[in-house]
């Protein structure tokens, strides 16, 4: 090998070397789990992964979520891509209007708990944006939600 061969090798391993360096970091940034109370009562709100997540009453039914949900998105500016419902889930899929082309926003509720699996019954309600984690924007929306529920 000529010697310009090796220093050109050599640069571009610790360039890949270097990169990955820096996605294992940002990766690592984005595993980090943080709680916060969410709305006004305080509900404890958990996020990670782009997603925020929190626990609410059994007599918050998921069809009372999807419809504070899609109120809260478009009162925004998102635009409701797709919204679905039975009686023990919801999900609701938009999209904002122009500014971030890949960004999409999730709200998802189920109901937990309860049945023979054990445990009080509950709602869970999550919250997550994609492609990129945003945790204040995704703890906004949550809270936007949880206010339209009284909560």
């Amino acid at each position: 090998m000529k010697p310009n061969t090796i220093r050109t090798f050599s640069a571009a391993r610790h360039l890949v070397l270097g990169l990955a360096a820096l996605c294992s970091v940002l990766f690592l940034a984005g595993c980090k789990t943080t709680t916060g109370a969410q709305g006004q009562s305080g509900v404890i709100g958990t996020h990670s992964f782009g997603t925020v997540r929190c626990t609410l009453p059994e007599e918050v039914k998921p069809a009372a979520i999807n419809a504070a949900a899609v109120q809260a998105l478009r009162s925004r500016g998102y635009t409701v891509m797709s919204s679905s419902m039975t009686t023990d889930k919801c999900r609701i899929e938009a999209v904002p209007a122009g500014i971030d082309p890949f960004e999409q926003i999730t709200v998802e509720a189920r109901v937990v708990g309860g049945g023979a699996a054990g445990g009080a019954p509950a709602t869970e309600l999550s919250v997550k944006r994609d492609p990129w984690s945003d945790e204040a924007l995704v703890r906004t929306i949550m809270d936007a939600i949880l206010q339209r529920l009284g909560r």
